[in-house]
């Protein structure tokens, strides 16, 4: 009896690229911003890195700004996809508590006058 015995190998390759969503990014102006927040990555193999341009962010200036992220998978798939983040400018509305000192001494002062006054 005659028997052939074959061994196959099969290689699956992944051409799909990975999935990026992004959550929407709001920032005082001034605060500090870390890009990888609100992102997030689908890929079959899990194997991925992240590069975004640019690195640093000026959050000085309102507005909106645009970054730049590559998400590249082992296989050499990649995305590229932007994000808008927005810089909403500092409120300059003074709270209430910021007057306490200056109404605190006004009170101090405006009581050792009368106690000063009803002495003489």
């Amino acid at each position: 009896m005659n028997v052939t015995e074959l061994t196959l190998y099969l290689t699956v390759d992944d051409r799909t690229p990975p999935v990026v969503e992004f959550t929407k990014l709001s920032l005082f102006a001034g605060s500090t911003f870390n890009p990888l927040e609100g992102v997030q990555v689908n890929e079959q193999s899990n194997s991925y890195t992240i590069q975004y341009f640019p690195y640093l962010l000026d959050t000085s200036i309102p507005g909106n700004k645009t970054i730049t992220y590559i998400i590249t998978d082992d296989r050499g798939n990649y995305t590229v996809s932007n994000r808008i983040i927005e810089i909403i400018p500092e409120s300059n509305n003074p709270s209430l508590i910021s007057f306490l000192p200056v109404v605190l001494i006004t009170l101090i002062g405006a009581g050792a006058s009368y106690y000063f006054w009803k002495r003489m």
